[in-house]
């Protein structure tokens, strides 16, 4: 190996590069006023609150403020029932996520997944120079392996990580599988970006755990998705280790701000869950009355549709659906998919019922 790539790490080298937009990404760049259910955005503007503390905050844009963001974290705190201590905030939980492989995981050290999942995790995994162990989820449902997962467990093992609910297929695991990972020497990731939106959550694991690294964010549910604000929850000492990787005002004041508006309005976060569980339900229930397509039962603020039809592909089906300027997102080929897939984000009702129409369009062809 010669030239300037001699100086590369080759974990790094190696490694994709993650694409949130596949191939419709310029479109939905381009065409902000087309259907968004590609990315599991909020359909909804953040709270009047947010939009108050942003004009507020951007007039302090010019100063420095607190590293260790004592307000947000105790705003945060309030929200979930536990110490200020066992929270650290990151720029969007992918910053988190990063934090947590590269204080961990060391060279051939061992993360086990569970397929199919958040595409970023085998990414990051690889750049801190680890090595993911994937167990295939069991069909036809995708429920997690747990009798597999803890089989594959050996000395190299560091990390299981659990998302749930599951992206992209929506389902949770359960209580009773959770403590069976728990009860394993191993430190357990719990990724609950989609929390918000589902009947139950696991956050309290980690006042009977010390094992658990719990991972949330502000972007789904709040809609701050621009603004970059995630966090983890664990033990202290877990969260002081942490912080030494985490760079000095790594969020910036405004979305900072912003997050502490957003965390203060309950009502709000009420109202967003309540449209987004009707319109899951709807977009559900419609779809999988539609020839061709069959829908899993959700817990996020999106649904996986199956196509089912022979002639249509998930690449067909994208494609056909953004000629009506409807963009969702094609998961055909990911990891630990069996078939032809799409993707599809809750918006509004109207929106809603755009896609619907679009897909009974479509599939009657």
């Amino acid at each position: 190996m010669g030239g300037i790539k001699k100086f590369f790490k080759p974990s790094i080298d190696e490694a994709q590069v993650y694409s949130p937009g596949g191939i419709l990404r310029v479109l939905y760049q381009q065409r902000q006023d087309w259907v968004r259910m590609m990315s599991n955005e909020s359909p909804f503007e953040p709270s009047p609150r947010v939009l108050e503390a942003v004009e507020e905050a951007i007039h302090k844009a010019g100063w420095y403020y607190d590293s260790d963001f004592i307000e947000l974290r105790e705003a945060i705190a309030d929200y979930i029932g536990f110490e200020s201590e066992r929270i650290l905030v990151g720029n969007g939980s992918t910053e988190i996520i990063d934090m947590i492989f590269r204080g961990f995981v060391n060279s051939g050290d061992e993360v086990i997944l569970s397929d199919p999942t958040y595409p970023l995790y085998p990414i990051r995994i690889q750049v801190a120079g680890g090595k993911s162990v994937v167990i295939p989820k069991i069909l036809p449902d995708y429920r997690w392996d747990i009798d597999g997962i803890i089989k594959a467990i050996n000395p190299r093992t560091k990390i299981i990580v659990v998302v749930s609910p599951n992206n992209p297929v929506g389902n949770t695991i359960t209580e009773g599988e959770m403590k069976r990972l728990l009860e394993q020497d191993v430190l357990v990731v719990l990724d609950e970006a989609y929390g918000e939106f589902a009947d139950k959550r696991l956050t309290y694991l980690a006042k009977e755990h010390d094992n658990i690294i719990i991972t949330r964010t502000l972007s789904k549910a709040f809609g701050l998705a621009a603004l970059r604000i995630g966090y983890t929850i664990a033990t202290p000492e877990i969260i002081n280790y942490l912080t030494k990787i985490k760079i000095p005002f790594n969020v910036n004041y405004i979305a900072v701000q912003a997050a502490i508006a957003a965390l203060s309005d309950r009502e709000y976060l009420k109202r967003v869950k309540n449209e987004i569980a009707k319109g899951r339900e709807y977009l559900y229930k419609e779809i999988s009355a539609i020839d061709g397509l069959e829908t899993f039962p959700s817990q996020g603020n999106f649904v996986l549709v199956k196509i089912t039809k022979p002639s249509v592909t998930g690449t067909n089906l994208e494609w056909k659906l953004a000629d009506r300027q409807v963009l969702t997102r094609k998961y055909t080929g990911k990891a630990g998919l069996i078939g032809e897939y799409i993707r599809i984000t809750v918006r509004s009702m109207d929106e809603n019922h755009k896609c619907v129409e679009a897909l009974r369009e479509i599939m009657r062809k």
